[in-house]
């Protein structure tokens, strides 16, 4: 609070007051320097109960301003262990802003925890965020970018109510979960949903299994690069996993596959059939299409000079130095390479419809029988893939064990009794002002008691003599 800073502000700079008044009064002294020194430390002897009494209510100053401040602030340390965060980014290499930890999300979040009135703004102007070291030098192209934050409570008069520990350790606990959750890692690719693979049909079972696993085996081979040396209690690693997440595409799933199709096994027959030529009408479609834009662009090509490559040489100079002439690149190269995304695309087009003629073929000629056989075979494919799946599992969840892997590591600042107390601080405080206070005192000395009782006398004989008169 504002008045907590303000009473430790004037204790603090109480004994550079007293000191200021001391020099004033050495400064403004008719008297010299020597002779007013010399006075002050022969009567500075019946001062000292009242220097220890000034003392001692100084010390009981220091001891309540610090344990006001105990009572208003409290601290914690927000430190980012992953790589990234000594370039100052995010583990995405998105730049990293201190901002966000006190952001609207995480200080709403907090409000609706501590169940308070208050508004985000207004629990914001509580927080202060700053690294523990930033700015230092390491060479004339780089500087040191802290990794340690420390996060700041300072009560207001409208937070008085809330706990400084509590408050400070809860955003922080905020921000880390919501950091977690934006940048930790994702695993709901690993996830097999086999309420999906019940919906579809027989023919569309594989497909779908297969685009699972292929998750799978990108998801591990990603880890694979991340460390190719890890392997996990029962002997595995990433690699390992991969390779049997790509042989239940190419084996499990290429035997189930063609065993449905060379039975002919459909849940609705007619309605599928119907489908596969809906969707070869659309593609044939774009089949004609690129292959219009195909002969468009070889007459484009055709319609070329035959001598514009002498046109378009350029002298040129390789990398030793020597000149040659180079030809560039000019309209007919650009026709020639989109010629041939156009053929390509038809190529594939038309590879997807007689795939789909053949199945349409296979399940004219299918029986109504052989579902029986499908299901047992269908039930040992989802347990492959849901197999591997818990193995993808398993080895991610000992590999970020055995690394320790928290990219955030939140530390309290808590304080110990001396420390709240600030005995140590309020003794150093506490001799500066006794010091300054001696100053003060010595250049400063009382008026002598026998010239006081002279001017008494003085006076009063004065007075005599007049009322005689």
């Amino acid at each position: 609070m504002k008045i907590v800073k303000l009473v430790r502000y004037a204790v603090e700079f109480l004994p550079v007051v007293i000191a200021a008044m001391a020099v004033l009064s050495l400064l403004s002294s008719k008297q010299s320097v020597q002779s007013r020194v010399s006075t002050g430390v022969k009567r500075l002897g019946s001062r000292v109960p009242l220097l220890i009494l000034m003392a001692i209510l100084y010390f009981g100053l220091c001891i309540g301003a610090n344990v006001m401040r105990s009572w208003t602030e409290a601290s914690t340390v927000i430190g980012f262990n992953y790589k990234e965060a000594s370039q100052g980014l995010n583990p995405n290499s998105t730049r990293f802003n201190t901002y966000d930890i006190i952001s609207d999300e995480v200080l709403e979040e907090v409000i609706q925890r501590l169940a308070t009135e208050m508004s985000a703004r207004q629990l914001r102007s509580t927080l202060s965020v700053y690294p523990l070291a930033a700015g230092s030098e390491l060479s004339a192209e780089q500087y040191y970018v802290s990794t340690e934050y420390v996060l700041t409570y300072t009560a207001s008069p409208k937070s008085i109510r809330l706990n400084p520990r509590e408050t400070v350790d809860m955003v922080a606990e905020v921000y880390e979960e919501q950091f977690n959750e934006t940048y930790g890692r994702k695993t709901d690719v690993l996830d097999v949903d086999l309420s999906l693979i019940d919906k579809v049909d027989y023919l569309d079972k594989p497909d779908l299994m297969e685009e699972m696993a292929s998750k799978i085996q990108e998801y591990m081979q990603g880890c694979q690069l991340d460390n190719p040396s890890f392997r996990s209690s029962s002997g595995e690693n990433f690699g390992d996993v991969g390779t049997r997440a790509g042989k239940f595409k190419n084996v499990t799933l290429e035997r189930l596959k063609a065993y449905i199709l060379s039975n002919g096994v459909s849940e609705d027959r007619q309605q599928y059939i119907s489908r596969l030529n809906y969707d070869n009408t659309i593609k044939n479609s774009s089949y004609r299409k690129n292959l219009a834009a195909y002969e468009v662009r070889l007459n484009a090509i055709d319609a070329y000079e035959r001598d514009m490559a002498s046109i378009v040489l350029v002298p040129t100079r390789d990398e030793e130095g020597e000149f040659y002439m180079g030809r560039t690149k000019v309209g007919v190269d650009n026709f020639a390479v989109e010629a041939e995304a156009f053929m390509e695309s038809a190529s594939n087009l038309q590879k997807t419809i007689e795939t789909n003629n053949y199945e349409i073929g296979q399940l004219s000629r299918g029986s109504e029988g052989g579902s029986a056989e499908v299901d047992q075979l269908l039930e040992t494919a989802k347990q492959e893939l849901c197999g591997v799946a818990d193995s993808a599992r398993n080895i991610l969840e000992e590999y970020d064990a055995s690394n320790a892997r928290n990219n955030l590591v939140i530390t309290s600042r808590g304080r110990s009794l001396k420390t709240m107390l600030g005995i140590k601080r309020g003794i150093i405080m506490t001799a500066g002002f006794l010091a300054a206070a001696v100053i003060l005192f010595i250049v400063r000395p009382g008026r002598d008691k026998s010239h006081r009782y002279k001017a008494v006398h003085y006076a009063g004989r004065a007075d005599r003599q007049r009322g005689r008169l």
